[in-house]
C-alpha cells in the first residue's frame, strides 16, 4: 500500500497522534510530521513559551502557515489538538489528504494529561475534576471541526489497535 497524499491525525491533546503517528509512517514508509515539533524548532522555544509571550493568534498563524507548506507531501502529520479549529485549516486538511480524528472519552484523556505539568498550556495546574472540566469545555468547541474528519477512530467503541484499524481502512480505499 502506498500513500499517495497527506494523511492527518487530528484530535484532543493527549490522544495519542504522535506516537500513532510514528508507527504509521514506519509501517507506510513515508516521513512522520509532527506539526507542534516542528514549530517549537522554528520557533527555538516551547510551544507554551512561545504563546505566553507572542499569544495564541501568533502561534495560531504560524501553525497554519507551516501546515499549507507541508500539505502537498505524502506522509503522516500529526497535528496539534486546536490546529483544525483555527482559520480555513480544516477545509485544507480535507480537500487535500485523508483526516483521522482519534475521539477519546474525557476521563482517559483526563487520565492521560494528569502527568503533563505546564507543558501544556490551555490545562496548565489542572487536576481531577478540574481537569475532566476543561477537557469538556475545549471538546465541546473543537468537535464540530475533528467530526469534519474523513474517519472516525472511535476508542470506547473500536476494539481494534488504532494502527492496525487505519491501515484496514487505507487498505480498502486507494490511498
Amino acid at each position: 500500500m502506498q500513500l499517495v497524499k497527506p494523511l492527518f491525525l487530528l484530535g484532543f491533546m493527549g490522544c495519542g497522534k504522535s506516537t500513532l503517528g510514528k508507527k504509521l509512517a514506519n509501517a507506510l514508509n513515508v516521513p512522520h510530521l509532527d506539526l507542534d515539533h516542528m514549530l517549537e524548532e522554528q520557533f527555538g522555544m516551547s510551544i507554551a513559551d512561545f504563546i505566553n509571550s507572542k499569544g495564541e493568534e501568533a502561534f495560531r498563524l504560524q501553525e497554519s502557515r507551516l501546515l499549507k507548506e507541508w500539505i502537498a507531501k505524502p506522509c503522516i502529520m500529526s497535528l496539534g489538538g486546536g490546529a483544525p479549529c483555527f482559520h480555513d485549516n480544516m477545509s485544507t486538511i480535507r480537500n487535500k489528504g485523508v483526516s483521522i480524528y482519534l475521539n477519546y472519552p474525557v476521563k482517559t484523556l483526563a487520565q492521560r494529561l494528569s502527568t503533563s505539568g505546564d507543558s501544556r498550556p490551555l490545562i496548565a495546574g489542572l487536576k481531577g475534576e478540574d481537569l475532566e472540566i476543561k477537557i469538556s469545555d475545549l471538546l465541546s468547541n473543537r468537535e464540530q471541526y475533528y467530526l469534519q474528519a474523513e474517519w472516525v477512530y472511535e476508542f470506547s467503541e473500536t476494539k481494534m489497535d488504532p494502527k492496525k484499524w487505519i491501515l484496514q481502512k487505507l487498505s480498502e480505499v486507494d490511498r
